[in-house]
């Protein structure tokens, strides 16, 4: 049975972590949670959280195909009786919500079942029905050559280790941006170790940020792109939700003690 019939026969039916681990700036992540052939940066007018946003509903489906996949391994090998069905992974619903919601945003018709989405997976993603915001050359990607995942849906294998796949991938990307910023602020070994601190204990301490503290870092961290893009703007992009709200100066919000 393939990968997509197995998990069609048994389907059924994002949060963002407060903060990220590694306690040291050289701590290192799986290099499969950044796949290196991804362009995961904005290019032209694409909009960088959309892009961002994208690129994790794409990363939470190749997850799930890979799991899928060694679902159907496993079962193979398992006593006869017993066929190891069960529902599609989390990372499979936790992309579909984020695929559904996206196609209502944007009064567009998303897949109306998991059959279809499998569909969607053997096309390229530049021809979904709901437009994702990715490079050029992974908009020509497939996730599916038939029943088998294609060489970019690989890159994503040693995700499906993971309980909560966004949770890690969010966990990621947050960690990089992060590191870029200590790396490109700081001027040598022990610069970068203080940038690092500082906003290893931001993310901790912080997770509400005002347009005010932003401005703020911002002199802190003054390091920018070719762009005049800062790194500290990438930074906040990545590890906070931007929530504007209708009357500045009457919003009081206020942390749980846990």
């Amino acid at each position: 049975m393939s990968v997509a019939q197995e998990a069609a026969a048994s389907a059924s039916g994002g949060t963002q972590p407060q903060s990220v681990d590694g306690d040291v700036p050289d701590d290192h992540r799986p290099a499969a949670a950044v796949p290196a052939s991804r362009d995961g940066s904005p290019g032209g007018e694409r909009d960088p959280r959309t892009a961002q946003d994208d690129y994790l509903l794409v990363e939470l489906l190749c997850a799930a195909l890979a799991k899928i996949r060694l679902e159907r391994q496993r079962a193979s090998v398992q006593a006869r009786g017993t066929d190891g069905s069960g529902p599609l992974p989390r990372a499979w619903r936790d992309a579909r919500g984020r695929l559904r919601w996206k196609a209502q945003s944007m009064d567009l018709d998303g897949p109306g079942n998991d059959l279809e989405l499998f569909e969607w997976c053997r096309r390229p993603l530049g021809s979904w029905p709901v437009p994702l915001s990715l490079t050029e050359g992974d908009l020509e990607a497939v996730l599916l050559e038939g029943d088998a995942l294609s060489e970019f849906a690989e890159q994503a294998a040693d995700l499906v280790q993971h309980a909560d796949v966004e949770a890690e991938l969010v966990q990621n990307q947050v960690f990089a941006a992060l590191m870029l910023c200590a790396r490109m602020n700081g001027g040598d070994d022990d610069a970068v170790q203080r940038a690092y601190c500082r906003l290893r204990r931001l993310l901790i301490d912080h997770p509400v940020l005002s347009d005010r503290e932003v401005q703020a870092l911002a002199r802190e961290f003054p390091a920018a792109d070719s762009d005049h893009d800062s790194f500290l703007a990438k930074f906040v992009r990545v590890a906070y939700v931007h929530h504007p709200v209708q009357a500045p100066g009457r919003v009081r919000l206020r942390r749980c003690a846990d």
